[in-house]
């Protein structure tokens, strides 16, 4: 008999163990009982008989779903690291490392899909094989099983599959009924098809033509019309010429039929074309590439920080760099931190690699993930390209991996596990022992500091190729402009003079909906979230006020509930405001606004990319998620609408947010022949951030902000947690919390001498989000040795009630 600790995500202090009669490697996929649950976990390690509490009974295995591990040796070794680092059990670790479809808890039902061909199932058994006699005897068990289920009721074709199951009683289930899904034998439906279900439409199919039939005039016409298009083809393909009047009795008459089918969804649409890539490098480029190449070819780990000024090419170093890795023998894994970005980096990256590369992202579906997964992991592909997630990607034999953009907050995991991606990914190229590579024009802090201390390797880029040059920045006093207005004068004047000379336009404002609040002017009723306790924004179009916390909407009342008033004041512009000023303004101008209200559409990225690149859009208004690597040669202008909205954060990283945003959006102007000019309007003229971010001045501004954090030890001279204590009852999270402050004093007093600082516990600045009542601690140490004790100390002996949720955040970037 085997023992194996077994990998759940789920939240419990003791581990999990499961007997088997095989043996069993690490990272396969297995059924077990938990409770009156069937759940899917991972064997996460083995445990020797001599080390077993002799008074437990332990469970067995139900079934094992996989002859071979599933997740990859280095993900289990980075899952390992994940697990001690981020305080989390590798059971949700691997749980994100793995698409939805894998985790069998979302299968449901089962059905035959056709007639089984018994010869064409022994063909496909035989291929690469010696012996399959007990594969096909598990599966003719499993069709049978299908066949008698079908016989016996009528009624119904799907059959359940725990009842499929436990009926033939064979080895290996799972695994050999996705084998027979996967050939098309069997069709197994699954939660996730609820959720996202794949695409289908309308096909038309051509019958065969009798004479005796008579059509109308447009009938013929639009008979004639189908058949041009020849048999078997979508519905939409005629829909904008012939009405659906004309379909229906055309489908009468027995000459068409309209037939729904599943479409084969792509995760991303390659260009058409792959064109001739025609690049010269500069000699800071070649030279970036001749000191991280050794490297390569060598197979040796080493972090580089490439900073390197907006437009500086560092996207043709990542591809130079790539191309030596294939020639290595050796795969790449590229990060970037938008799914704004990757039609961009996909399109760059297909007309040097083709279709040679997987795109992960959260646009996708469950159905396109997995499929995108599958390809990887079957080393269908020699790059992969994606967002956070994508680190998690099951790519064998990395010997590059690529962070862009490495300063960007949204690498960083907002839930469990609250990982960093960009500090996973410099683990995980360890793990692989190869290179990583950092790349920003605004490097984070602490990655900047490394560099300094020499654990990364800098190498800078300060200039643009060819004949692009820096845009000339202006910061405009919006206290002279008036309280009113929205666009200052001279802002208002560059834009028309862009758009007389029809070159293109972006405008930043990080803030969607039409204004930040609406208050009464009689009483000063303030709309509030009831859950959040926060001012709701006004959205115009919908005439709705949404909570930008929990996501609760309301209708916008006409008159104040407290006083009757008609009369409202608004707050803040946000995108929907000034998209109204503009159409006003610029009656003519073709304007485009990107913000999480108007791009739902999983194509919204790649439409507004061609739309600009194709020059069908004048201005494009958004918010963060146009602000960094865009690269449209003909945008000329680019316009800061407010830079408080990230300045007046409270929080101690929104003077580096800010120079980050404003250099960002900065430099998406003036990257092709023509100069470029960017205007920033704020109320804070004289503010650091901004003035080194008009100079695109990283390294001052990076000396002045250090010496500020170092003051009151933020990293990058601490390493930091956070520690978030919520509950629905307010009076029940203060009692629990009073009677930990003793054993917390206790605790502080102890690793004083270490220079610990635990901060708390206090009120979160945001004190009540979805209905849920927030305090929180922070802790400071001054290494990850010892933050690694404190957290330890915390977790034996602070205990809260079951109804409190503790939320722990290793290297937090906000402390909302």
């Amino acid at each position: 008999m085997f023992y194996y600790h077994i990998a759940l995500a789920i939240n419990l202090d003791i581990e999990l163990t499961y007997s088997s009669d095989e043996q069993l490697a690490r990272g396969t996929r297995v059924i077990v009982s938990m409770g009156r649950n069937i759940m899917t976990g991972v064997v996460w390690q083995e445990i020797a008989e001599q080390d077993l509490d002799k008074k437990i009974r332990y469970k067995k295995i139900i079934e094992v779903v996989d002859k071979e591990p599933i997740v990859n040796k280095d993900l289990l070794e980075l899952s390992v690291w994940m697990s001690s680092y981020y305080r989390v059990k590798p059971g949700f670790i691997i749980e994100s490392m793995l698409p939805l479809s894998m985790n069998l808890q979302v299968q449901m039902k089962i059905k035959l899909k056709d007639e089984l061909n018994q010869e064409s199932l022994l063909k496909k058994l035989q291929v690469n094989k010696t012996a399959y006699s007990d594969e096909y005897e598990t599966i003719i068990s499993i069709i049978q099983g299908l066949e008698s289920f079908l016989r016996t009721n009528s009624g119904s074709e799907w059959m359940e599959i725990n009842d499929l199951r436990k009926t033939i009683k064979v080895e290996h289930f799972y695994f050999w009924a996705e084998w027979l899904e996967e050939h098309k034998y069997i069709e197994i439906f699954r939660k996730y098809d609820e959720k996202v279900k794949q695409k289908v439409a309308n096909f038309i199919i051509l019958k065969e033509e009798l004479a005796e039939i008579k059509l109308t005039e447009k009938q013929q016409e639009a008979y004639d019309i189908i058949k041009s298009f020849g048999n078997d083809f979508p519905l939409s393909k005629v829909a904008d010429s012939i009405t659906y009047s004309i379909i229906k009795a055309l489908k009468l008459k027995g000459l068409i039929e309209v037939v729904p089918k599943k479409l084969r969804e792509e995760p991303y649409p390659f260009p058409a074309v792959q064109k001739i890539r025609n690049i010269t490098l500069t000699d800071e480029q070649k030279t970036a590439i001749e000191r991280i190449r050794p490297d390569i070819i060598k197979h040796v780990f080493k972090t580089y920080l490439i900073f390197g000024i907006t437009g500086s090419g560092k996207t043709e170093i990542y591809i130079e760099l790539i191309l030596e890795t294939i020639k290595q023998g050796k795969n790449a894994l590229m990060l970037v931190p938008e799914i704004s970005l990757t039609p961009q980096m996909v399109e760059k990256f297909y007309h040097v690699f083709g279709e040679n590369i997987a795109v992960l992202h959260s646009s996708l579906n469950d159905r396109q993930r997995f499929n995108q997964w599958k390809k990887i992991k079957n080393n269908q592909c020699r790059i992969v390209i994606g967002a956070r997630s994508a680190i998690f990607a099951p790519l064998a034999d990395i010997g590059l991996i690529i962070v862009d953009e490495e300063h960007e907050g949204s690498y960083k995991q907002d839930n469990t596990p609250a990982y960093q991606g960009r500090d996973v990914a410099v683990m995980r190229a360890k793990i692989n022992k190869c290179v990583c590579i950092l790349g920003s024009a605004t490097p984070s802090l602490e990655s900047w500091q490394n560099a300094q201390n020499n654990k990364y390797e800098l190498i800078t880029l300060s200039e643009r190729p060819y004949t692009a040059k820096l845009p000339q920045v202006h910061i405009i006093d919006m206290k002279d402009a008036g309280a009113e207005k929205l666009i200052s004068d001279f802002l208002c004047e560059k834009i028309t003079e862009r758009l007389e000379r029809k070159e293109q336009i972006i405008l930043f404002q990080n803030r969607r909906g039409y204004s930040s609040y609406i208050q009464c002017l009689k009483c000063g009723e303030l709309f509030k979230c009831s859950e959040c306790d926060i001012s709701m924004s006004y959205h115009k179009y919908d005439l709705e006020l949404c909570c930008h916390y929990c996501g609760k909407k309301e209708h916008v009342p006409r008159k104040c509930p407290s006083c009757g008033s008609y009369l409202f004041s608004y707050g803040s512009a946000g995108t929907e405001q000034i998209e109204l000023w503009l159409e006003k303004t610029f009656p003519e101008a073709r304007i485009l606004r990107m913000d999480s209200d108007t791009t739902k559409k999983k194509d919204a990225y790649e439409s507004m990319f061609h739309s600009m690149r194709q020059g069908h859009v004048d201005i494009l208004l958004g918010t963060q998620m146009i602000s960094k690597g865009l690269d449209f040669p003909n945008v000329t202008l680019v316009g800061v609408v407010s830079a408080e909205v990230s300045l007046n954060v409270p929080d101690f990283r929104s003077a580096e947010r800010t120079f980050q945003l404003m250099t960002q959006v900065a430099g998406r102007s003036g990257r092709g022949d023509k100069e470029g000019e960017v205007i920033i309007q704020t109320y804070n003229p004289e503010h650091y951030s901004l003035v080194f971010a008009a100079r695109q001045d990283y390294v001052p501004f990076a000396e002045q902000e250090l010496s500020n954090r170092f003051e009151l030890s933020y990293p990058p001279w601490s390493r930091m947690a956070r520690l978030l204590i919520s509950s629905t009852d307010s009076t029940l999270l203060i009692s629990e919390i009073q009677k930990n402050k003793p054993v917390l004093q206790a605790i502080t007093e102890k690793f004083r001498a270490k220079k610990v600082q635990i901060l708390g516990f206090v009120p979160a600045p945001l004190q009540r989000v979805n209905n849920r009542f927030r305090f929180h601690l922070v802790i400071k140490a001054p290494n990850v040795t010892i933050m690694r004790a404190v957290l330890q100390e915390l977790e034996s002996k602070v205990v809260f009630h079951k109804k409190i949720r503790l939320n722990l955040d290793i290297d937090p970037i906000s402390l909302l």
